[in-house]
């Protein structure tokens, strides 16, 4: 990749970078042409030595070229006007540049040439990255030269790229591949037509628009069939509601929600999945949160999860796009299920797969893929993979973040022989006042202010609430009624990757809870509050806490699933003997804390008397 590198360095400040792409592109895919007529059944009988002679030659054949192929990139304007004020010197550049580079016709590595340019931030490693994503469903499908394949969110024809490594043919040669792909963004259509274009021979297997409002591979309204859909949609797109709600394709059997914009995610997967045939198989990249949103998203997912079409959902590392740090998974779907995957999904979790390229650069290992692979085709299970029956998923309302109860009945299973109860059946659980910024500003000055605000930042790292003057605000008397706390109520994070737990002691009052709270008001003929709140600060309350904990970005606790959390049911009569131990540890503690405070004072005192820094400031 390096001389590529070095002919953007010579061209800067000459030649715009995207421009510079534009014609590095259609240059290039000039001499890969006449290089190979026959294959591209090109009738002229210039050849490559002629036509790179002067450049009012490669001009008329670009317009040839564009007559014969419908190649986009051929009559583009701007590499037009480029080339014609092009100095003599600059020109040769451009060409010595190209003869090298396809000294071995090595039609992929240009095509990657191309590509990695998209974005001249990006390093070596990052378009790698990128690249390397395909690797799953690559590996796990039996894509062959027979296969009709469609990416509906085409980008730059990656895919394609990605399926000809795999059938690892000759470099040089016209690859006879059924691929199709939709663009919405005009440039990019361009670059992945003629990618497209200089693999397979053909143009017209890439258009141009959008996928889901305007879909071109249709016949009979109805969707062309495929054997496989592999796409990266967009993330969390919102599509009008009027756009599709008189869909003439029968693309939504499932459902299409009642909002007037809707967010895309099952709206594509319902389009992927009416574009593959009885017996396809499609994969899509997806944000985890597409697992597990509630609302009209959920009632789709329901449909497609009682249909039984979800083959495997398999979790991948964070940060492997460099632009973003959303959780994603690739959801693989199969119409025609083998008898041994029926009623029930396969949850592989790669997070731990992971290999750092460089400072911004992460890709999935190559063991992490073959790894995945082999589950996959294997049926097995493993402390990654796990098989769960659809019974068991609608119990779990259709969430299909999987990978969280996974963990949980795990460690549930730590608990093995010990009687466990739901937390609401031995307390009322209540998430604190939601108060915007308005409304705050507002009750946080003047008078009246006869209540302390309790909010994330009051409890310290040692579980301690501390309260300030400027924490008062002038409460509404309803809010009192329920978010007024108590001694011995137990108050943790509702939200946020940080958990802290603090418990309400005799010298707090007059104070209500934010937001960012849960307030856990414990009945103490059945739990000692001292012993929830051990358990729930110790190492496996945590990771059980942990397990219960969703969001890609903002990370929060559902009043549904904490109500649901499983604690020991301890007798109790233990419980009060665990309450001295409690008592007596935390004295201790807070004794040598105390000590080793004050002996580190002394110890500063005489230090800053041996070098004559007690002085008064």
């Amino acid at each position: 990749m390096e001389n590529i590198w070095r002919l953007y360095d010579y061209f800067r400040g000459k030649v715009k970078t995207e421009k510079l792409r534009n014609l590095l592109a259609a240059t290039g895919a000039v001499q890969i042409v006449l290089s190979n007529k026959e294959q591209y059944n090109i009738k002229d009988k210039l050849t490559w030595s002629e036509v790179c002679r002067n450049k009012e030659t490669l001009l008329e054949v670009m317009d040839i070229l564009y007559n014969s192929s419908n190649v986009e990139m051929f009559k583009d304007e701007t590499v037009k006007e480029i080339i014609k004020v092009l100095g003599r010197e600059d020109y040769l550049t451009l060409i010595e540049f190209i003869e090298k580079r396809l000294a071995q016709k090595d039609i992929i590595r240009f095509c990657k040439d191309v590509i990695i340019t998209s974005d001249t931030r990006l390093s070596e490693y990052e378009y790698f990255a990128s690249e390397n994503i395909f690797d799953i469903p690559l590996n796990i499908f039996d894509i062959s030269e027979d296969s009709t394949i469609v990416d509906y969110f085409n980008g730059e024809s990656s895919l394609l790229l990605n399926i000809e490594s795999k059938l690892n043919r000759n470099k040089d040669e016209i690859r006879n591949i059924q691929y199709y792909g939709q663009e919405i963004e005009g440039h990019t259509f361009k670059i992945g037509q003629l990618v497209a274009y200089l693999i397979t021979g053909r143009s017209d297997s890439i258009k141009l628009g959008d996928s889901i409002i305007e879909p071109k591979f249709t016949k009979e309204n109805q969707l062309c069939r495929f054997d496989y859909a592999i796409t990266i949609p967009p993330f969390s797109m919102a599509v009008p509601k009027e756009c599709i709600e008189d869909d003439i394709l029968n693309r939504f059997k499932y459902g299409i929600p009642k909002r007037s914009s809707l967010n895309s995610d099952w709206i594509i997967i319902q389009h992927i999945l009416a574009s593959i045939k009885g017996k396809g198989k499609a994969a899509l990249l997806l944000p985890l949160g597409a697992l597990y949103r509630t609302g009209a998203e959920s009632l789709i997912r329901k449909e497609i999860v009682k249909d039984d079409i979800i083959d495997s959902i398999i979790k991948l590392p964070s940060g492997i796009f460099s632009y973003t740090a959303i959780a994603t998974c690739w959801v693989i779907f199969d119409k025609d299920k083998p008898i041994e995957r029926k009623n029930k999904i396969q949850f592989i979790d790669l997070t731990e797969f992971i290999v750092d390229l460089d400072r911004r650069s992460k890709i999935v290992s190559e063991e992490g893929v073959k790894i995945a692979s082999k589950l996959y085709r294997n049926n097995e299970e493993s402390s990654i993979s796990t098989f769960i029956n659809l019974e068991k998923i609608e119990e779990k309302n259709y969430d299909l973040n999987a990978f969280d109860y996974i963990q949980l009945e795990k460690l549930y299973a730590e608990f093995d022989g010990i009687n466990m109860i739901e937390l609401s059946k031995i307390a009322k659980i209540r998430r604190g006042v939601q108060i915007t910024r308005g409304k705050l500003d507002s009750i946080n000055t003047g008078e009246g202010r006869n209540h302390y605000l309790i909010g994330l930042g009051n409890i310290g790292e040692e579980g301690k609430i501390k309260l300030e003057e400027s924490d008062k605000i002038k409460a509404e008397d309803r809010w009192i009624d329920l978010y007024e706390v108590k001694k011995g109520d137990i108050l943790i994070t509702s939200r946020g990757s940080l958990f802290k737990v603090a418990i309400v002691d005799q010298n707090i009052s007059n104070a209500i809870v934010s937001s960012n709270l849960f307030l856990i008001r414990v009945n103490k003929d059945k739990y000692k509050p001292e012993v929830l709140k051990f358990f729930l600060n110790s190492d496996i309350g945590k990771e059980l806490i942990k397990g219960i904990t969703k969001g890609s970005i903002v990370s929060s606790i559902s009043n549904k699933d904490l109500e649901r959390f499983l604690i020991p049911n301890i007798h109790f009569k233990y419980q009060k003997e665990a309450i001295l131990l409690i008592n007596h540890a935390e004295k201790k503690y807070e004794e040598a804390i105390k000590k080793a405070e004050e002996e580190y004072k002394s110890s500063k005192n005489n230090i800053n008397k041996l070098l004559n820094l007690d002085v008064e400031i």
